[in-house]
């Protein structure tokens, strides 16, 4: 049974999801006190769900058998799906030290020199969920398009989507 297209969905939504909610930059809505929370946890739970199908997708190979002709597709896929957990993997740090901070206040509870690095991480957390997260939300949302768009090809064929054609064809070149 091959489990990598259960385990791919959800974490695609879920980062998606996360990815529009962080391009909402209104002052009103970023005032609420439970956006934050919202926006961690879909990154978080979306970050998490984006490692189980990766784990899966070498099962996932065997299901397509060992044509050469998809290798270069592949490859190419489990590298896109790589840099889209690494981007998501460094926002969803940052949403999880900062939760962390709001609900235990950490750093009160610490001895002087682990409260200091606490601190400098807190630090560059806060500093990272300021404008910067919008660049990673953009480049998390691209990444996942195009591991989505690869995967979706991978499974369906090369006619499965049209618009997808121009990327695949940045990328592979055929």
């Amino acid at each position: 049974m091959n489990l990598h297209p259960i385990f791919a969905h959800f974490p695609v939504a879920l980062l998606t999801i996360y990815a529009i909610m962080e391009l909402l930059r209104f002052k009103k809505l970023l005032a609420q006190p439970y956006w934050f929370y919202l926006k961690g946890a879909f990154v978080m739970l979306g970050g998490l769900g984006a490692l189980a199908a990766d784990a899966t997708g070498s099962q996932a190979i065997s299901y397509l058998g060992h044509s050469p002709t998809l290798r270069p597709l592949i490859r190419m896929h489990s590298l896109w799906a790589k840099i889209t957990i690494a981007i998501f993997g460094i926002v969803a740090a940052c949403y999880f030290f900062e939760w962390a901070e709001r609900q235990f206040r950490i750093s009160d509870k610490l001895p002087a020199l682990p409260r200091k690095l606490w601190n400098l991480i807190i630090m560059i957390a806060r500093y990272m969920l300021g404008w910067p997260i919008v660049i990673l939300a953009l480049a998390g949302l691209a990444a996942v398009t195009v591991t989505g768009g690869l995967g979706g090809r991978l499974a369906y064929g090369p006619q499965a989507d049209p618009f997808f054609d121009y990327i695949y064809r940045l990328f592979l070149g055929s």
